[in-house]
């Protein structure tokens, strides 16, 4: 995957959660604006980095309208793009949709869904999670969001 460089907003979005940044302690990140203009690889490096950076042996949620409207959105760029830095490794499970992901020793879990209908969110009841990504979260049912939110109770959730 050939890059342009980041744009500020981009660069922000990717800053979010560090020490220095003026977000690092909101809970919720939500990105809006042109088609194209990189807001969803952006936004998901950032959320793999500071999973990454914040915690180890924990499970993360990745979820989308559908989970091939994920892959096509979400996933695929991104597993393609971690795969090119040197210090990640990254595992594709594709039938129990999941990806392992290990950076400097530590190794996380990135579990896809899809919530394309009501029942989406018994998929995820049960689940332990640090925290979650929601691609076209406009998209998705209320009752889908707060069953999300429930599963983020790992401390410093987001």
């Amino acid at each position: 995957m050939k890059f342009n460089k980041f744009s500020k907003k981009q660069r922000q979005v990717m800053k979010w959660w560090t020490k220095n940044s003026p977000f690092k302690d909101r809970d919720i990140l939500i990105c809006d604006g042109a088609v194209r203009s990189g807001k969803t690889l952006s936004m998901s490096m950032s959320y793999t980095f500071w999973a990454m950076e914040h915690y180890q042996d924990k499970n993360f949620i990745f979820a989308g309208v559908t989970i091939s409207a994920l892959k096509r959105n979400v996933t695929n760029d991104l597993v393609e793009t971690l795969k090119g830095l040197k210090q990640f490794h990254v595992k594709e499970h594709i039938s129990e949709a999941y990806i392992d992901v290990t950076y400097q020793q530590k190794k996380n879990r990135f579990y896809l869904f899809g919530a394309d209908n009501v029942k989406s969110q018994n998929k995820i009841q049960g689940l332990t999670a640090a925290g979650a990504f929601l691609d076209e979260a406009a998209l998705m049912s209320e009752d889908y969001i707060k069953q999300v939110q429930a599963r983020l109770s790992v401390e410093g959730a987001k």
